[in-house]
Order: structure tokens, then C-alpha cells, then sequence
């Protein structure tokens, strides 16, 4: 019977387990246990996530890279986010970390709060979509039916702009107090 003799590894099979090594480890590892309130998270009553109150306002399209802890506040439209190489990606408390998405969480005082954490030059997120501006306009029609102890009124209002309005809030004030 012959004995194997045992090999030494060479240096390209110990360069493919580091490679296996690195690619079976995942970002969102590293924020495990964190318990610090630096990473965004929405609360209950719908309140500015504290880690954003101070977020940068932003237009859209928006595009971050590189390493870094970013937040960014837009009213604009999304249309769709993608992300890779991140630590972490929300927006309002909704986690969207390397992955392709087009649906939204609901709006927090008519904005978008997107919290980018990356720790690599190659970290990089994509906020596709359109920001509100003066091409954005509305307009309003209403036709009141009044009797002797009150009235109803019919309200229409129109989206004249090419671009979707979300958030929008109608006021009005009666001449009568």
C-alpha cells in the first residue's frame, strides 16, 4: 500500500478560501448588536427619525458613492432605489440595503428620509425618481350648494404638471370666519 504524501497549500488555493472568506461575509454583519441610535429608524408616530433631523435636503436623481454615513431628505418623487456594497440603506426606517426596489414606504411630513451607510469606495446607491418644482402645479375648482342652516361644496383638484404630486395638502379659509 502507498502513503500519500501531504502537499503544502500553494499560494492559489489559499488566495480562493481568503476570496471564499470575503464573499461569504455580508456588511450587515458588522451593525450587528449595535445598540447606538446613529442608524435611522422610524417611530411609531410617524415623528422625523432622530438620526435625520438634520438630514442634507436633496433633489432627485440621486446618486451617492463611496464610503461615508450620509442623510439625505427629498420631497421629490421615487421612482425606484438600488444599492450595493452598503452597510445600510433606509428610507424612513425601511430597510432597502443591497437590493432594487420600487416600492416606497409612506412619507414622513411629506418627505422621503434616506439614511446611506457604506464602508467601501465602491459603496454606491441610486434614489431614481423626480423632484417637485415650479413645473408642478395644481388647480382647483369648487361649486358650493348653500341652504339657510349650512351648505356642501364640491372640490376638484387638478394635477396639471406632467409629474405626479404626492404629499400635497389643500387649505383653504372661510370669508366669514
Amino acid at each position: 500500500m502507498r502513503k500519500k504524501k501531504s502537499r503544502p497549500f500553494k499560494a492559489a488555493t489559499i488566495i480562493s478560501m481568503l476570496l471564499i472568506l470575503l464573499l461569504s461575509w455580508t456588511p450587515a454583519d458588522s451593525l450587528a448588536g449595535d445598540t447606538s441610535d446613529n442608524y435611522l429608524s422610524a417611530s411609531a408616530d410617524g415623528a422625523i427619525p432622530t438620526s435625520c433631523s438634520s438630514a442634507e435636503s436633496s433633489t432627485l436623481p440621486l446618486v451617492i458613492d463611496g464610503a461615508g454615513e450620509f442623510c439625505r431628505a427629498t420631497s421629490g418623487s421615487i421612482k425606484n432605489i438600488n444599492s450595493w456594497n452598503m452597510q445600510l440603506v433606509e428610507i424612513n426606517g425601511v430597510d432597502y440595503t443591497n437590493s432594487w426596489s420600487n416600492q416606497m414606504p409612506a412619507r414622513i411630513d411629506g418627505k422621503y428620509y434616506i439614511h446611506y451607510v457604506g464602508a467601501h469606495p465602491w459603496s454606491h446607491i441610486e434614489v431614481n425618481g423626480s423632484s417637485l418644482g415650479s413645473e408642478t402645479e395644481c388647480h382647483v375648482d369648487y361649486s358650493k350648494h348653500q341652504w339657510n342652516t349650512g351648505f356642501t361644496a364640491d372640490v376638484a383638484v387638478t394635477n396639471t404638471s406632467s409629474q405626479d404630486i404626492h404629499g400635497w395638502t389643500l387649505t383653504w379659509t372661510f370669508a366669514d370666519g
